[in-house]
């Protein structure tokens, strides 16, 4: 697998396909989505950038800060109103980066810079959440359980 390179499949997943609402990027829905993520990968640790919520933000400005594993990071998430905004970056437990060379922020071009993630999620306001798979076989088992649509960029 080249981490470098950008993947090519992303799929755009709504908020009703996850728990029924018709708003989107809720807590609820982003742990279901991660729960769903876990599943393809045990000992994905995961790391938040540029994550905006009703009540608060995490960290320095488009700095991936350490969430956790992944049961801690679904658990934190839940418990979150709404998100507003943000990169959720999941990495395999063996290769996770000693420094991020850039800037993550949630208008950016998508796995411009993924450092060797597995995962990316894109949260967007109350609409839409923007998966990225570094790896196709990932991407295939995802879409075999959550219904979305590919991404064109």
């Amino acid at each position: 697998m080249n981490i470098d390179k950008r993947p090519q499949l992303g799929f755009r997943v709504v908020g009703h396909e996850l728990d029924g609402s018709e708003v989107c990027c809720t807590g609820r829905q982003t742990a279901l989505l991660l729960q769903k993520l876990n599943e393809l990968h045990t000992g994905t640790v995961w790391y938040a950038s540029d994550l905006v919520w009703s009540t608060g933000v995490v960290g320095e400005p488009g700095t991936p800060m350490y969430l956790g594993d992944e049961v801690k990071t679904v658990e934190v998430l839940s418990g979150i109103d709404q998100f507003f905004s943000g990169i959720l970056l999941g990495f395999e437990k063996r290769n996770l980066p000693k420094n991020f060379k850039a800037k993550h922020f949630t208008e950016d071009m998508p796995y411009s810079e993924n450092e060797g993630a597995l995962f990316e999620v894109r949260l967007f306001d109350t609409t839409y959440f923007e998966v990225y798979f570094s790896d196709a076989k990932f991407a295939n088992k995802f879409i075999s359980t959550v219904r979305c649509d590919l991404i064109n960029h």
